[in-house]
């Protein structure tokens, strides 16, 4: 039998490898989330991007109508995550989009909860928390938000954030409150029971810090995972 060969440009793929993980880095921090979502700023903009995009960009402008996110529109066009999220920077940073605001999106997520979209809802709360950065009540409500629909593990760890976030603040009180909700939720967790022995330790709670100490050093040791111990 004839034997095919084939050849490769070795160094070209990994020189795309490289630029595409360059890229990624710009995408991620200008892209929070791939549930994140993006509108024009004008039907003025639209129209005018629409026609001068390549084919597989202009299916992704034609469903930017502030509703779908980034991961539903490359799921309902089928073009490629990498090459979405380019054209959505490209048209960020040449001020023909912007990002909804976190309100927006809490207040789209809770309107799809309402209508029975309960999945896209709750991505949607997880984006939104994720674009909130350091806006402790925003994060602390949709711990709530998970929490009610039995999401243990994600609502712990955004119990935590929250937490730390109203730790920093001085807020003592809720600071404990959420990391007392997340360690419930998680009760083996390394991470909720640091989180709760941080919060004891800023209110002086000595002798409940000790105990925490002592079951995480512990449980450090059973895993193991020594440089916690």
């Amino acid at each position: 039998l004839p034997v095919t060969k084939l050849s490769f440009d070795v160094n070209g793929l990994l020189l795309e490898a490289v630029r595409r993980a360059d890229e990624w880095i710009i995408i991620n921090q200008k892209v929070p989330s791939l549930d994140s979502i993006f509108v024009f700023n004008a039907d003025a903009d639209r129209g005018e991007e629409e026609r001068a995009a390549p084919d597989a960009l202009r299916r992704v402008y034609h469903l930017l109508d502030g509703k779908r996110s980034v991961l539903e529109i490359v799921e309902a066009t089928g073009v490629g995550k990498f090459e979405s999220c380019k054209g959505l920077i490209d048209l960020l940073d040449r001020g023909r989009v912007r990002l909804l605001a976190v309100q927006e999106m809490m207040d789209l997520a809770t309107a799809r909860m309402n209508n029975g979209r309960k999945e896209g809802a709750l991505r949607l709360f997880m984006a939104s928390a994720a674009q909130a950065g350091k806006d402790s009540k925003v994060i602390a409500e949709v711990a709530r938000v998970l929490e009610n629909e039995g999401l243990a593990r994600e609502a712990a760890a955004h119990h935590l954030k929250a937490s730390g976030l109203f730790l920093e603040q001085g807020d003592l009180d809720r600071a404990l409150d959420h990391a007392q909700s997340g360690l419930q939720l998680q009760p083996d967790d390394a991470a909720a029971k640091m989180g709760m022995f941080e919060v004891h330790a800023a209110l002086g709670n000595l002798e409940e810090g000790k105990r925490l100490a002592k079951e995480l050093a512990l449980q450090a040791l059973v895993a193991p995972d020594f440089p916690m111990a």
